[in-house]
């Protein structure tokens, strides 16, 4: 099981830090730092790509007809939600056009505006807990804390660019694996062709 602080304790280990850290809450400058980044970069890390653990789907919550006068319906934005992909027809998965949707807001939280009845919404979910990431986006994590960590640690200045490089390579590689758990649909013939059958 992966936890925060063998993440972190990894990440300091990269940039030559021998100290570990025993818990999030010490005083220790390395335990501040890994607080002060952890969940900008854990958020900005699932905000970036459409990763499978942290993909959901909800029939959005209608909130008003004819908001304005570009849309024909807003919905609530997802509880918890980091990222909206896509939205999806009431029916289910289609092959046509996506559908097209802005972000806004009210007093009461974020909206997704659409001319879209019964929506549906593709989105990334937050996930705190890090034993629910996969196994290469923990190691993308591990990179990005590593490069955040470099100067205020003061770590030999190779190090940043190590971290960095690292972090793309991992980036690339989580990716790859991620995008390697699905099948995507066979795109459906063009008009033309479907005529000369």
């Amino acid at each position: 099981m992966t936890s925060l602080v063998a993440l972190f304790n990894q990440a300091l280990s990269r940039i030559g830090q021998s100290q570990a850290i025993a818990s999030l809450t010490e005083a220790s400058t390395a335990a501040r730092l890994c607080r002060l980044w952890h969940e900008s970069v854990r958020d900005e890390l699932l905000s970036v790509f459409p990763w499978p653990f942290a993909g959901r789907t909800a029939t959005l919550a209608l909130v008003e007809e004819e908001p304005s006068t570009d849309w024909l319906y807003s919905y609530r934005y997802p509880s918890g939600c980091l990222k909206v992909r896509k939205l999806l027809h009431a029916g289910g998965r289609t092959l046509l056009e996506p559908i097209p949707f802005a972000i806004g807001g009210d007093d009461q939280g974020g909206l997704i505006l659409t001319d879209e009845i019964d929506a549906v919404c593709e989105y990334t979910i937050r996930i705190e807990d890090p034993s629910r990431w996969s196994a290469p986006f923990c190691d993308a994590f591990r990179w990005r804390i590593a490069r955040e960590l470099v100067m205020p640690m003061a770590a030999k200045a190779e190090f940043a660019k190590v971290a960095d490089a690292g972090y793309r390579s991992a980036m690339i590689d989580a990716q790859t694996q991620a995008a390697n758990e699905e099948q995507p649909d066979k795109l459906p013939d063009a008009e033309y062709i479907r005529a000369r059958a």
